[in-house]
């Protein structure tokens, strides 16, 4: 089972767009990502205002390179 790893030392956290809430518009906080299937992982975000969830897919790339999981 592969470790767990910051997230920020996996992605570079600048290069995934943060969406705006669609209920109150305010820019929404990357939760959590997980693999959902080959070249796809699945972001979720959250508001911290109205706490609104919003699950998006997004292309991946092979962040596994030497020295990662």
């Amino acid at each position: 089972m592969p470790q767990s790893q910051l997230l920020s030392s996996i992605v570079p956290l600048g290069a995934i767009e943060r969406p705006a809430c669609p209920k109150c518009h305010v820019q929404m906080m990357l939760a959590r990502i997980v693999p959902a299937f080959s070249g796809t992982d699945l972001h979720t975000f959250e508001c911290t205002l109205c706490n609104n969830v919003l699950k998006k897919l997004g292309a991946c790339e092979d962040w596994r390179g030497p020295g990662r999981w």
